[in-house]
């Protein structure tokens, strides 16, 4: 008889203390980084946008690059004009990931998803893809 009530106050306490628990109010984590990528990515690439903006040959690669393409040049400078965004100061880290080619025989042909970590807000990023695709470039 003793061990029926020993029995009893046991599971009675252990369904008060279950029934008292509380939902947690803290969201879940974001997914970000190497977490967003797919796991059928056949390529990814991952930058830290902060290390190679303070790299001078990146800057000077970056520069030789703009001076040879006149189109991208153009282009770079709509970026920057329109879409008001400073890549190196907003964007932190940039992952790059191509899924698989629907068609083998055309290799980087497949889904690409790409995962900016930084202070760029999302309708600041919208505005600039609208711009972008409004003026037939991007």
């Amino acid at each position: 008889m003793h061990a029926r009530v020993l029995s009893f106050v046991v599971v009675a306490t252990l369904a008060l203390i279950a029934c008292g628990k509380k939902a947690s109010d803290v969201p879940p984590p974001e997914v970000t980084g190497l977490a967003a990528v797919p796991s059928s990515a056949e390529i990814v690439i991952a930058v830290d946008i902060e290390k190679l903006a303070a790299s001078p040959i990146v800057a000077r690669a970056a520069e030789q690059l703009l001076m040879r393409d006149a189109l991208l040049a153009q282009s770079w400078a709509h970026v920057r004009d329109e879409c008001k965004i400073d890549v190196p100061k907003q964007i932190k880290r940039l992952t790059i990931a191509l899924g698989p080619s629907p068609n083998p025989s055309k290799p980087g042909t497949g889904p690409v998803l790409m995962i900016a970590t930084g202070a760029l807000t999302e309708t600041d990023l919208t505005t600039c893809i609208r711009s972008l695709v409004g003026k037939g470039g991007g």
